[in-house]
């Protein structure tokens, strides 16, 4: 009798204290649906359906059907995602079914048109290893060389930097080094034009998309002259509409982030006497004296910090003007363009100056002509900064092995050739006369022209015949002083 009475007082106060809950829990009601592609009406299993604004949600399953519950009340609206496509979103309303809801393909990745040697064609429809690189991604960095596009762009691609002096020049491998004898350079071809060998002078800004042929597809276009990969690059072309002129500048400085520590003059007069005590000791047969009194040694300072002296703040300007337009039968684009680089080195400097004209004309509904042209004219000062300078030594190596006991220019205001005090040191060069006294100087005048005649014979197939010159003329200033 008392375990009974405790049950059925039990039993009212538990459906008493439920009841609140109950009425405070949404009331929600069934919805149904099938989710297709916008393109092919094919059903799209594992899209995502969640309310907006909840935290309600389901999947689709092998048939593209989903099923989920839906606040009563109110206007519940449901989103559908999917990767690959659009979300999109749906009104319930008063519908417990929402048939056929249609997602759209995001291609627009895929729809973008890129050359591919032979012609044009969307990324959706290639089968081969090709990279691509568009005018906005050329125009995020300022560069100096076209090379330095494909840094880190490109997979498979690799970039390095042979000689860090202004205008230097840049290795470009495509899928590693495929030869041990021959040459391992991928074939460059600027606007259908195939063989041209060195990009220093084409002018970053003039380029509209690179596109890199990885694999055995350049080859079967290019012959044995793509085997090391094939990198195209086109040009900006006029656009049909108005005239509009591009006016660019910028400027940028450069130094040496950090600098060696080397010994001062008082140090180094100490660490030479030092060494000259340790060899007396081991060689008693063959003493010499000190090189430096203590007297001396006091009275010396800092001495000359030859890091200071071949080092200064390089600079970087670029000066663009730009004339683009036309209408649809004839389009043009003219530029012109003035490039300067001041190394950090003393006396090395680089300097690129370009015109280009490009001209598209239609002659008929299917003859048209293109017509592109670049002449640029480039100058370098090259410090021997990593060739022989004094001594068989770099301009660098040998403000680091110089003595900070000698000043750059003696008394007179004439340059300390000899290294001192001899024979406790290297015999080497200043490396201030040398970087300022040697002349390095390359000077590179080239043109290239390209006519190209496009021929609709039947939609979709096009006849295409091209003609171009590339010329070039390369002179080299040197002169070694023989002190």
């Amino acid at each position: 009798m008392r375990t009974s009475t405790f049950c059925s007082l039990l039993v009212p106060i538990a459906v008493a204290a439920s009841l609140p809950a109950l009425a405070q829990a949404p009331q929600t009601r069934p919805v149904t649906g099938t989710v297709v592609s916008a393109a092919d009406q094919t059903p799209l299993p594992g899209v995502t359906v969640v309310v907006k604004g909840a935290t309600l949600g389901a999947s689709t399953d092998a048939e593209g059907k989903f099923s989920l519950s839906v606040p009563v009340g109110g206007d519940a609206v449901l989103i559908f995602s999917f990767v690959g496509y659009e979300s999109t979103t749906a009104r319930v309303g008063d519908r417990s079914v929402l048939n056929n809801v249609q997602l759209k393909d995001a291609a627009t990745g895929l729809d973008e048109v890129v050359v591919v040697g032979y012609g044009t064609q969307r990324k959706r429809d290639i089968t081969g290893a090709v990279g691509s690189i568009t005018a906005a991604q050329v125009a995020e960095t300022p560069i100096a060389r076209t090379e330095q596009i494909l840094q880190g762009r490109v997979s498979g691609v690799q970039v390095t930097q042979s000689n860090s002096a202004p205008g230097g020049g840049l290795t470009v491998r495509i899928r590693g080094i495929n030869s041990i004898s021959s040459g391992n350079d991928p074939l460059y071809v600027i606007d259908g034009f195939p063989g041209v060998g060195d990009l220093n002078s084409i002018n970053p800004a003039d380029i509209e998309s690179i596109e890199v042929l990885k694999d055995a597809s350049a080859t079967a276009i290019y012959g044995s002259r793509g085997a090391n990969g094939v990198v195209l690059v086109t040009t900006k072309r006029g656009k049909a509409g108005r005239n509009v002129i591009n006016l660019e500048a910028y400027t940028g400085i450069a130094t040496v982030r950090h600098k060696y520590n080397l010994m001062n003059a008082k140090q180094f007069a100490e660490y030479l006497n030092d060494v000259q005590r340790l060899t007396n000791m081991e060689t008693p047969a063959s003493t010499r004296a000190l090189p430096y009194t203590q007297a001396q040694i006091d009275g010396l300072g800092d001495g000359t910090n030859w890091q200071d002296a071949i080092f200064q703040t390089g600079r970087t300007d670029n000066y663009q003007l730009g004339f683009n337009g036309g209408n649809e039968e004839t389009r043009y684009n003219l530029s012109f363009n003035y490039f300067t680089q001041k190394g950090i080195v003393l006396n090395s400097d680089f300097k690129r100056g370009t015109v280009r004209f490009n001209l598209d004309r239609k002659i008929s509904n299917k003859l048209s002509l293109g017509f592109t042209s670049q002449v640029a004219a480039t100058g370098e000062n090259r410090t021997l900064a990593s060739t022989n300078g004094g001594s068989s030594g770099g301009v660098i190596l040998d403000a680091l092995r110089f003595s900070p006991l000698n000043p750059v220019r003696d008394a007179d205001g004439n340059y300390t050739y000899s290294n001192t005090p001899l024979p406790y040191v290297e015999n080497v060069g200043n490396p201030v006369a040398y970087a300022e006294l040697v002349k390095n100087q390359f000077t590179t005048l080239r043109g290239l022209l390209n006519v190209a005649g496009n021929y609709e014979i039947v939609p979709g197939l096009t006849a295409r015949v091209t003609a171009g010159v590339d010329g070039f003329n390369v002179q080299q200033s040197t002169f070694l002083p023989s002190t």
